[in-house]
């Protein structure tokens, strides 16, 4: 193994650690609050040396312009409202690409060669020991009420561990089987369980809706030598429309609920702000309640549970309204261009060769398209570990492959 794979190799796996036991270290050390924005971050240095070396991101260039033009929107209706103050405004700039971020330094990183048969074979050894861990203390869990949760869905306490909620535990274990399915090459065995049990055990809508997309996308991938083709994605969309029937009817039927309030609110402001919004840090961010923005006094948003000044806990529990607000309805059409080329290029990413590595991009691209319905998604700190798996550069090709794919 040559000095700059090991090196490649120890960062992957120093990755997928902090990155599925963040959330519990960040409990301990303040410093790992800020772990998933610091990650994206890699990628400015790393586009640097590639910059240097003429590296080719030909193939994204679409993605860049727009967005830039996203950007440049957001910004534009900062300066001239002057809604929220300028820290807070370049955060949630980096709250918003560190998704982006972090694909492009998985991308720029980490190619089909890298995912041979002795990092595999190892990776795959890395993910057992952390799936034997979390089923254990799933186990102790429901048997002694280590971590519990007050709620009870489906007839059973939802599974958090010390994630803290069990959306956290839902997402990390996304991550998982998306790893675990690139190292064992689609093929199932007892460890795919244990990822289904900790998926199924939290009991969230979105987890149990991306768990049966994900069984779906496994097995078509593995029984055909083929792409899943477009046309067949309308079965895919029925399936996410089945399971979040009950969030839809939350958003819009819910009077008083957070979530209904901000969508409603939402749509107001798109209309009143046509067609570009509010700009960014002023609503349903995360920094919108941090540096508590006047949207909420305007639109009468403050007295609802979970919006207050004081009690912030529900401002980021939605996505696409979130767009709408701070970008009107150009900036979420730019937004959705952008969302649809990014699942554009995960078709173009099959390979008969390594099939299950595009199985598992798609499954993560879907986790968060379905989970953009209930909570932040692409601007979550959940979105670093999926955009890692979507961000990886199957193809390696040269220039005249990638004019070809673009």
């Amino acid at each position: 193994m040559s000095k700059k794979n090991l090196l490649l190799y120890i960062f992957f796996i120093i990755s997928i650690y902090l990155l599925v036991f963040q959330f519990y270290l960040e409990s301990i050390f303040e410093i790992f609050k800020y772990f998933d924005e610091l990650f994206a971050s890699l990628f400015l240095v790393v586009l640097l040396f590639k910059i240097k070396k003429r590296g080719n991101l030909k193939r994204y260039r679409l993605i860049v312009i727009l967005l830039f033009l996203f950007i440049a929107i957001g910004l534009a209706q900062n300066i001239k409202l002057n809604y929220q103050k300028t820290p807070y405004v370049l955060a949630d700039i980096l709250l918003f690409l560190k998704f982006f971020f972090t694909m492009g330094l998985s991308n720029m990183l980490y190619r089909e060669s890298f995912f041979n048969d002795t990092h595999k074979k190892k990776l795959k050894n890395h993910i057992r020991i952390i799936l034997l861990f979390l089923i254990i203390l799933t186990i102790f869990n429901y048997s002694y009420n280590i971590w519990p949760n007050g709620d009870i869905r489906y007839g059973i306490m939802p599974n958090q561990l010390f994630f803290g909620h069990p959306t956290k535990l839902a997402s990390v274990s996304i991550f998982l089987l998306c790893l675990y399915n690139i190292c064992n090459k689609g093929k199932i065995d007892i460890f795919y369980f244990v990822i289904f049990i900790l998926i199924a055990s939290t009991t969230r809508t979105k987890a149990v809706a991306a768990l049966a997309l994900s069984l779906y996308i496994i097995y078509y991938v593995n029984k055909h030598t083929k792409k899943i083709a477009i046309k067949k994605y309308a079965a895919v969309l029925l399936i996410i429309f089945m399971f979040g029937y009950s969030t839809f009817e939350q958003y819009f039927f819910s009077e008083g609920w957070a979530r209904t309030e901000m969508t409603k609110a939402g749509f107001k402001i798109a209309k009143d702000y046509f067609p570009v919004g509010t700009g960014f840090g002023t609503f349903g961010s995360w920094y919108s309640a941090v540096s508590y923005s006047p949207i909420y006094n305007l639109y009468n948003l403050r007295n609802v549970y979970g919006l207050g000044e004081k009690n912030i806990g529900a401002v980021a529990d939605t996505f696409w309204p979130t767009i709408l607000g701070q970008f009107g309805y150009l900036g979420c059409f730019i937004y959705v261009t952008i969302i649809f080329k990014l699942f554009l290029l995960i078709q173009d990413d099959y390979s008969d060769k390594n099939k299950n590595i595009y199985a598992s991009k798609l499954i993560a691209f879907m986790y968060l398209l379905i989970s953009s319905i209930a909570e932040s998604a692409f601007v979550n700190p959940l979105a670093v570990p999926l955009g890692f798996i979507i961000g990886i550069n199957l193809k390696e090709r040269d220039d005249n492959n990638d004019t070809k794919n673009n």
